[in-house]
């Protein structure tokens, strides 16, 4: 820091010597001006009155009349033409030339304090004898001196005393010659007087204003070099550790501005003349509205540049612009020009002429040659200066730029200086560029942040930093520091942190470093939102455990004492929360990693805390999960079994209801045997019903699912079920009648919807109560649908006893039941469970001990409509003639012989399909009807029935089987079968069913 202060007063002090050389310099230019004005001044009065001389001298004087003013010239005595007298009588006397000007000299010296003097070292009038200054020029003047000039003082005033040799001319003679002179000698001088005072006046208040500009042109740099070495000690601070820069900022001192005359011009390209302005023409010397051609003005052109502007103008010709500057040669005075050109063109595109200016920068070279060493020195500065560098003026318009700028912008630096702020500012409109602007110049200067445009069209973000200053209309000193890199690293550092804090938001993550010998902590904003901490929470140990849920407080304040800090072990543990904000209950896991003092002892932990709510939540819901697959895949297992039970028990059924029909037909009407066998029969059709609902449980049935309207099942349902319920029970429905199609099997739902109402007025019993059912649509937006296209979902309802919660998860399981022995069967809950599940649907309880139950139902919505389809009927006449039964189970076979025979049919069985089809193919003709079973080995009665409408598309076919809903299966449609019979079934069922074909 003590070497940048050093630098800084050493930057100071040079500045201050360079501001005072200029000023010098400027002092010496403005003295040398007074000295050349005053001797412009003499110079031009001396010729006057040489000139005035000469032509009295030529004339040999005037006759004036004499006056009080003018009297005869007493030292004309010697010459008898001194007086004459005129034909009117008046006197005239002879002025003489110098007469004449010693009056003139008289009234130039009462009106300009001007004196002017005409002397000798043998003057014939005494009042021009020479003084001793006039004596010392006259004896420079016979040494060969062209003229005489010195400063001296009269009166204690400074004048500017110049002479010039007065030589004897042939007129001198008729005035001179009785002195002894002779035409081409040393007569004497004309000398003039001109006074220093107003010019030295001009000079001190030009000096006064110079000194002022130069004090603000050092304090301008001064506060620019504080400014930039602040800027640069600030950055060494700042950037310590990531890079090393060594800034040099200096302002360099301003271009003198140009003064000089503007002419302009007009070259007619077709004829080769110019067209000159007055001003033009003085600045080229010649006269004014002189018509001028190209070669007079390359005439006018300094030898040694015609060649130079020659080859410019060609170029120009050609389409380059023409901005030149070059010199004139006027007599020997050389002056220095500068021209610029535009061309004209007509409508067909073709150069007609050239319109152009012409600048005198004589004096603005004058300057530079005496500023370029200061400015090379600035330049040098400017061009390693790490910073860009502007001057501009109120429009914006870009005077001065440095290197560096072009460099960081693209741009050459003499394009740069062609443009505007507006040309390179990317964010700010020109509107607000002239505000800010304004602004600036109301308060001096400002720092502000930007970005600029580089020539390929890119952008650079910067620090801009602006002084205003009161020259001319007002310019702004401006540096430009590229901050592109800085800004690149804040919006990583920036990423970064957002990264790191959406991270810990979306994972739910905070973090914090505890304390431990102070015992506070500080935490990420995340931590602050997971633990609902607010802007004046408390950060310490005891509020970290206050947050801890009561239940586990105990605990973690034992872990992290004993666990953690008496251990040193890392900490990693699963806890409950309570929001400090509002109270809500969360799960985290923290970690944390222990750091040490030099004496070995815990000094703080850093680590992390998540948010674990949702990942228990979804253990809770995987173990309930995996719960109900076990109960599931037990049912599933349990049904396989059931069903095949199930099949075998159906042909024992069948046997029993088969030979019991044949007892029945044979035992005497109203007898015991008659009496026993309806019993039997009648335990068989309830074992077979028994038997169904096993089948359903075990799903062996593949329901036929269709497309219909649920609200109209569970209508019909609920009028079948208005007409049993008794008076203490109120049913109430809300049922959607415009709901959507859903899959189903339209019996199922109906005796699902009965069986729950029948259940739920079992729950009511004699207390009376009300049983509630509704049907609303769950779109697709609801969260709970798990359907894309949305599910119905059906409520039944009652106000019974309700379930205690321990029996809830076994409502659904096979055989289970709350029913009294001999009440239920434990099959209808679970059946319900396989049907629903089987129709792609869901199957719901909820219960309270007292307040009722309500089962929930979901089925998936669908918008297909069912296309119409019907098993194929052979019609033919009743002829009672042959029949061939088929079937695995001999004790059917023979019943079913027995039964058809009786019935007038001649029978003959097959014990299985591949038999049946050989005794078919023997005599095509020869059967009126078959009855075959479904399942059986080696070929099944679809592929029997397959087999026999390949021989005959006529014969009816009748299929006995144990599934349920056979008739509604797609894939028994087109293969031929006639008809179905559900078993078991009795003999009257076979029989009437057998009558309901229609053979015709």
């Amino acid at each position: 820091m003590q070497k940048t202060n050093k630098y800084l007063m050493l930057s100071i002090l040079m500045w201050m010597v360079i501001v005072l050389f200029m000023w010098l310099a400027n002092w010496r230019t403005e003295r040398h001006a007074v000295i050349q004005s005053a001797h412009l001044t003499a110079d031009g009065a001396i010729v006057r009155d040489l000139l005035f001389r000469r032509w009295n001298a030529t004339h040999r004087g005037v006759y004036v009349p004499i006056s009080e003013h003018t009297q005869a010239n007493p030292y004309l005595n010697h010459d008898p033409r001194q007086i004459i007298v005129t034909t009117s009588g008046d006197s005239l006397t002879l002025v003489n030339p110098a007469f004449m000007i010693r009056q003139m000299h008289k009234l130039i010296e009462d009106s300009l304090s001007e004196f002017a003097h005409i002397t000798s070292k043998h003057p014939i009038r005494p009042e021009n004898a020479a003084t001793a200054w006039e004596l010392e020029a006259l004896e420079a003047f016979e040494e060969g001196a062209k003229n005489y000039s010195k400063i001296i003082t009269l009166d204690d005033e400074d004048y500017y005393f110049y002479m010039l040799p007065l030589m004897v001319e042939k007129s001198c003679l008729a005035c001179h010659a009785h002195q002894g002179y002779e035409e081409g000698s040393l007569r004497g001088g004309l000398s003039s007087t001109i006074p220093l005072k107003n010019l030295y006046g001009i000079r001190s208040e030009h000096n006064r204003s110079t000194a002022f500009s130069h004090a603000m042109i050092f304090l301008i740099g001064c506060a620019g070099l504080f400014y930039g070495y602040t800027n640069i000690r600030k950055s060494m601070e700042k950037r310590a550790t990531a890079e090393k820069l060594l800034l040099e900022k200096q302002y360099y001192l301003e271009k003198a501005q140009e003064v000089g005359e503007i002419g302009t011009w007009e070259l007619d390209l077709a004829t080769n003349q110019l067209f000159w302005t007055d001003e033009n023409c003085r600045i080229f010397g010649v006269p004014e509205g002189s018509l001028v051609s190209y070669e007079i003005f390359i005439e006018k052109v300094h030898p040694d540049d015609r060649v130079y502007v020659k080859n410019q103008w060609e170029k120009a010709l050609q389409g380059v612009p023409y901005d030149i500057e070059h010199r004139l040669l006027i007599g020997e005075e050389v002056r220095w020009v500068r021209e610029k050109a535009e061309f004209v063109f007509d409508e067909k595109g073709h150069l007609i002429k050239a319109v152009g200016v012409t600048q005198n920068i004589s004096q603005r070279v004058s300057n530079e040659k005496q500023i370029n060493e200061v400015n090379a020195s600035y330049q040098s500065v400017l061009k390693t200066s790490l910073e860009g560098f502007w001057i501009c003026d109120m429009d914006g318009c870009l005077l001065e730029v440095n290197e560096t700028y072009a460099k960081m912008s693209g741009f050459e630096r003499n394009e740069l200086l062609k443009m505007q702020i507006r040309d390179v500012e990317a964010l700010q409109s020109e509107s607000e560029i002239d505000d800010n602007l304004l602004l600036l110049k109301q308060e001096g200067g400002g720092i502000f942040e930007s970005a600029h445009r580089r020539k390929d069209g890119s952008q650079f973000e910067v620090e801009v930093s602006v002084q205003y200053r009161e020259q001319g209309d007002g310019q702004f000193i401006v540096f430009i520091r590229d901050v592109s890199k800085r800004k690149l690293i804040e919006k990583g550092l920036r990423d970064s942190e957002f990264l790191l804090r959406e991270s810990q938001r979306v994972s739910g993550i905070g973090s914090y470093i505890l304390d431990i010998e102070l015992g506070t902590w500080e935490s990420s904003l995340e931590l602050d939102s997971l633990y609902g901490l607010q802007e004046d929470s408390v950060k310490d140990i005891s509020s970290w455990l206050n947050l801890v849920h009561p239940g586990d407080r105990e605990m973690m304040q034992s872990y992290f004492l004993v666990d953690v800090l008496q251990s040193n072990e890392s900490f990693d543990k699963e806890y409950r929360i309570q929001r400090e904000l509002d109270g809500v209950e969360c799960w985290v896991h923290g970690l944390g990693k222990l750091e040490y003092n030099d004496d070995g002892k815990p000094a703080r932990m850093i680590g992390s805390i998540q948010d674990i709510s949702n990942r228990k939540e979804r253990e809770a819901e995987k173990a309930l999960l995996e719960s109900q697959l076990q109960r599931s895949q037990k049912l599933e297992s349990l049904g396989t079994m059931i069903g095949g039970i199930s099949h075998e028990f159906n042909n024992i059924l069948q046997g029993i209801m088969l030979y019991g029909g044949l007892i029945e037909n044979e035992a005497p009407e109203g007898g015991e045997v008659h009496q026993n066998v309806l019993k039997v029969i009648s335990q068989a059709k309830h074992a077979r019903k028994i038997v169904r609902q096993i089948l359903t449980f075990s799903r062996n049935r593949n329901t036929e699912i269709k497309s219909v309207f649920l609200h109209e099942i569970v209508i019909e349902a609920i009028e079948f079920e208005m007409a049993s319920l008794p008076a203490n029970i109120t049913l109430q429905q809300e049922v959607d009648l415009n709901g959507p199609r859903v899959y189903c099997d339209r019996t199922q739902i109906h005796q699902i919807v009965i069986n729950l109402i029948n259940n739920a007025q079992y729950a009511i019993g004699d207390s009376g109560g009300t049983i509630t059912v509704s049907q609303r649509t769950i779109a697709q937006a609801d969260k709970r649908s798990k359907n894309s296209s949305g599910e119905v979902e059906l409520r039944i309802s009652d106000t019974g006893c309700g379930i205690d919660a321990d029996l809830l998860e076994k409502v659904f399981d096979p055989f289970y039941t709350t029913k009294p022995p001999g009440e239920g069967t434990g099959l209808g809950l679970s059946v319900i469970h396989g049907i629903i599940e089987m129709m792609k649907g869901r199957v719901s309880v909820e219960s309270e001990v007292g307040k009722g139950t309500t089962f929930r139902i979901l089925l998936p919505i669908t918008d297909e409509i069912n296309e119409s389809s019907h098993l194929n009927v052979v019609k033919q006449s009743n002829p009672k003639g042959f029949v061939l039964f088929v079937d695995d189970n001999v004790g059917i076979r023979e019943a079913a012989e027995a039964i058809l025979t009786s019935e007038g049919w001649n029978a003959e069985v097959s014990k299985d399909g591949k038999e049946a089809l050989a005794m078919f193919k023997a005599n095509i003709q020869k059967f009126d009807l078959i009855i075959t079973d479904q399942s059986m080995p080696e070929m099944t009665g679809i592929a029997l029935t397959r087999k026999i409408r390949t021989l005959d598309r006529t014969v009816p076919i009748l299929l006995s089987t144990g599934e349920l809903g056979i008739d509604e299966k797609r894939e028994f449609r087109g293969t031929g079968i006639t008809g179905f019979i559900q078993k078991p079934w009795t003999a009257d069922e076979l029989i009437a069913r057998i009558r309901e074909i229609d053979f015709d």
